[in-house]
């Protein structure tokens, strides 16, 4: 179809793929690295990027030229190295790269949730590499918190040995800044889908 298009979301910490088909978003892979605006180099994300592209060949094959495009949060634009390293991968890949602000990036969420199963009386809690959007029934825009899967493991240590991962300080952490408002909801993020009852 003229309008299907697969797209790349770029952040720091993750790349997602996303397919656009017949005016439907579903998101179909996901690839967590760590970028940082130090320890980056262009051949790794070339790299990591054509791997990635490589699992869609099928889907691929049946787009016109120029229906792959790369899209970035603003906040990319933070990292000169990480921004320029991007623009000049997607360039040498032949894909369009753009940047794109947070309403968009959850105008964008909130279609691909609303097309996907997740029943729509559920609120949404989708987590990220790089941050944690929450879609309520009753708020229209989405909540977020400007912290990610990777910054909770390195702040909480995680990944660590059992006996020295904080996780129940890193519960109370998420508790106080979730919205008052979140019902039960569906978690979806990492290519996990699960649902939960609400905090009351």
């Amino acid at each position: 179809m003229h309008n299907d298009k697969l797209i790349l979301d770029l952040g720091s910490q993750a790349a997602k793929v996303f397919r656009k088909l017949n005016d439907r978003i579903e998101q179909v892979d996901v690839l967590t690295w760590e970028l940082s605006e130090s320890g980056v180099s262009l051949p790794s994300i070339e790299g990591k990027l054509k791997s990635l592209l490589s699992t869609q060949g099928s889907f691929l094959e049946g787009l016109e030229q120029g229906t792959v495009e790369a899209i970035s949060l603003e906040e990319m634009r933070k990292s000169p190295h990480l921004f320029g390293h991007m623009e000049e991968v997607c360039r040498n890949l032949k894909i369009a790269y753009r940047t794109i602000g947070q309403k968009e990036a959850a105008e964008m969420l909130k279609k691909a949730i609303a097309e996907s199963d997740i029943p729509n009386h559920l609120d949404v809690i989708n987590a990220d590499g790089d941050s944690i959007q929450i879609i309520t029934n009753v708020c229209e825009a989405p909540y977020q918190i400007p912290f990610g899967i990777s910054d909770l493991n390195q702040q909480f240590n995680l990944l660590g040995p059992p006996n020295q991962r904080q996780i129940a300080t890193c519960i109370k952490w998420i508790s106080s800044r979730l919205p008052a408002t979140l019902e039960k909801f569906a978690y979806t993020g990492k290519n996990v889908s699960a649902s939960f009852p609400s905090r009351a």
